[in-house]
């Protein structure tokens, strides 16, 4: 079950490829700040894993670190980076409550996950125009599956388009290819070519 929370008045970023309608009310897990920008919190128990984020670095519980998702292009990713080029903003906490949390903002998200508290996830951004999207399920899988299809289909090139990059960088001989084409000629490339 997915439901959508609004702040304010967010960006259309269309991450989503389903239009999900604005739930009344309060999240149903941590609390919300409007103070000073926007802040969500919830108290983790001890044994929560968090899972997420994409692309971040460190292993796959994210606990005890802080993240900014912010597409930051730095070539030397190593493990004291806070940011890097992809916005993942994609969290799952998984324990005896599992619930996972997107969280729909084009500008930057800082992710703080038991870095500061041992026990406080803290997301917050400088302005509260977001959309929160609360997954629920019966277990991470089943919510990393609703997540999946509500953002679409992931693009995956045809078979052909690896074999061609492949022999640009793989060293393949004429000789090699000339053996591979008469072989699959009919079923890949159009014999006008």
């Amino acid at each position: 079950m997915i439901r959508k929370y609004r702040y304010g008045t967010p960006f259309n970023t269309e991450a989503l490829t389903e239009k999900i309608e604005t739930t009344e009310g309060v999240l149903p897990y941590g609390e919300v700040s409007q103070e000073e920008g926007f802040v969500f919190t919830y108290i983790m128990d001890e044994d929560d894993i968090v899972y997420g984020l994409g692309e971040a670095n460190r292993g796959i519980n994210k606990r005890g670190y802080c993240y900014i998702s912010n597409c930051t292009d730095d070539p030397v990713h190593t493990e004291d980076k806070r940011s890097l080029y992809g916005a993942h903003n994609f969290i799952i906490v998984s324990g005896k409550t599992t619930f996972g949390l997107f969280f729909d903002y084009p500008s930057k998200l800082t992710f703080d996950i038991g870095y500061d508290r041992e026990d406080t996830l803290r997301v917050s951004c400088e302005n509260a125009d977001l959309d929160i999207y609360v997954l629920e399920g019966e277990n991470a899988y089943d919510i990393v599956k609703q997540f999946r299809h509500v953002i679409g289909r992931s693009y995956i090139p045809p078979k052909f388009a690896f074999g061609f990059g492949q022999s640009r960088w793989g060293g393949i001989r004429r000789k090699k290819i000339s053996v591979l084409l008469q072989k699959d000629i009919g079923r890949i490339i159009s014999q006008s070519t």
